[in-house]
């Protein structure tokens, strides 16, 4: 496999009971972070990892590069989002940290 790139894929999901903080009402039906896992051949994947948690409800994120760094946009899913938030980190697959 040398010479072959590694994909990725993220996706937001809720995990029960993983983050009861942030539930709505002691329902955590969505209650979302985002997660990932890598593959270089589509048939074998990296475990699971959680790889962005903004201490919120969130979905949809992006990541883009531009001049050789990386910018991570995702939307606030709390009942009343207080604002449109991104992350300005340089990313590692399963080492993203939060920003404001």
């Amino acid at each position: 496999m040398r010479g072959r790139k590694v994909s990725s894929s993220s996706w937001a999901s809720t995990i029960p009971g993983r983050f009861p903080e942030t539930e709505f009402g002691g329902k955590n039906d969505n209650n979302n972070r985002i997660y990932a896992t890598a593959t270089r051949d589509f048939e074998t994947f990296t475990p699971t990892q959680l790889f962005f948690d903004p201490g919120f409800n969130c979905i949809d994120a992006t990541i883009l590069s531009l001049h050789g760094k990386f910018f991570m946009f995702f939307k606030d899913e709390n009942k009343v989002p207080s604002r449109i938030r991104a992350s300005y980190h340089l990313l590692r697959m399963g080492s993203a940290r939060t920003g404001a």
